[in-house]
């Protein structure tokens, strides 16, 4: 009979059971995440984005020894679309985050090294073994190894998986690769970090720690980007973070407009207004958005199908007071070709 253990934190292996018996806390599903909850805050776009932008930040602030052995003044190179090819009977599970990236080494020959990062939000029962397939498959396609490591972004304290270990008979194989658990992290550090990827830590915490009160989730939103300011940091890190930090810590309309009035006041006592401009920016472009596909769809609706040269000089127009007229005459006009006529002559003028 074979075995599939994973490594414990007491650095013992521990057999994984398909019955489920082997929980903690929360409820595991039968793809063997655990299972949130209703509502549940989604990490996976946000950190894929924050790795993506801030590579050297991230293996600084989780893994020193290998930030330190990395030549940064060559661009990563990602091949996450490799990877997702490498594993295409792998489903993606509830809560993760997979990269692969290129880096070349600093010390000694040009040698170009394969990283596999895991970020898992969510205790998964497979982890260990999805690890270990990601980690065989790259090394079969590229016939060199892969250093693979895993952020434990999930709220299990006593979770702590480390590796992976299949036996038979004397024939063994053995794979442990370096973690990090965001829990264990003490929140002082965080804050004390010059490190950028901090930000993007204590935003993905307090999320989970503010799942179910958007009140105390708006005053810690409104503190992280504030500090963004108190950082010193430049406008491009400034934009780039609050766009990670939005994204991650969602919230009702009523709550995000508070935020707002905060950040707001910072900024002009500090003549900077990043945030807020691009705010007012996203809310233009989203009501230019509904205005266009609103005299699309009047013209529909009078019409039928609009023709495309017609669709593509409607998504054209950025003026809303030109839109609102347009919305008026696809409602009146006696024709497409007379709207068209119409549009013609708005648009040109």
């Amino acid at each position: 009979m074979t075995t599939s253990r994973r490594e414990g934190e007491d650095g013992n292996s521990h057999e994984d059971r398909e019955d489920g018996e082997d929980r903690e806390d929360g409820e595991d599903r039968e793809d063997g995440t655990t299972d949130p909850g209703d509502g549940a805050d989604r990490y996976d776009g946000p950190w894929k984005a924050a790795i993506h932008h801030y590579t050297e930040a991230f293996m600084a602030l989780f893994f020193p020894a290998i930030h330190a052995d990395i030549d940064w003044s060559e661009l990563p190179e990602f091949l996450d679309q490799e990877l997702q090819s490498l594993t295409p009977d792998a489903a993606q599970p509830a809560g993760a985050v997979d990269r692969l990236i290129k880096l070349r080494r600093a010390r000694g020959e040009e040698v170009r090294v394969l990283v596999h990062i895991e970020v898992q939000a969510q205790r998964d029962q497979r982890f260990m073994e999805r690890m270990f397939r990601y980690h065989y498959r790259i090394f079969d396609w590229h016939g060199q190894p892969a250093v693979s490591v895993a952020v434990l972004a999930d709220e299990q304290p006593a979770w702590r998986p480390a590796g992976y270990h299949h036996g038979l008979w004397g024939c063994d194989l053995h794979l442990t690769f370096p973690t990090v658990k965001l829990l264990e992290i003490p929140w002082p550090e965080l804050e004390a970090s010059d490190n950028v990827f901090a930000v993007v830590v204590m935003a993905h915490l307090k999320t989970q720690a503010t799942r179910h009160d958007p009140e105390v989730r708006a005053h810690w939103k409104a503190w992280l980007l504030v500090r963004l300011y108190e950082r010193g940091l430049g406008r491009d890190d400034i934009l780039n973070l609050y766009r990670l930090v939005d994204w991650m810590m969602a919230l009702p309309v009523e709550y995000e407009q508070q935020v707002i009035w905060n950040v707001a006041r910072v900024e002009k006592e500090r003549g900077m207004p990043y945030i807020t401009s691009a705010e007012r920016l996203g809310k233009q472009e989203g009501s230019l958005g509904q205005a266009r596909q609103d005299v699309l769809q009047a013209l529909e609706v009078r019409f039928g199908a609009v023709p495309e040269p017609v669709r593509q000089a409607v998504l054209q127009v950025s003026d809303l007071d030109l839109l609102s007229g347009l919305l008026r005459r696809a409602i009146l006009v006696e024709s497409m070709v007379a709207f068209e006529e119409e549009l013609g002559a708005r648009a040109g003028g």
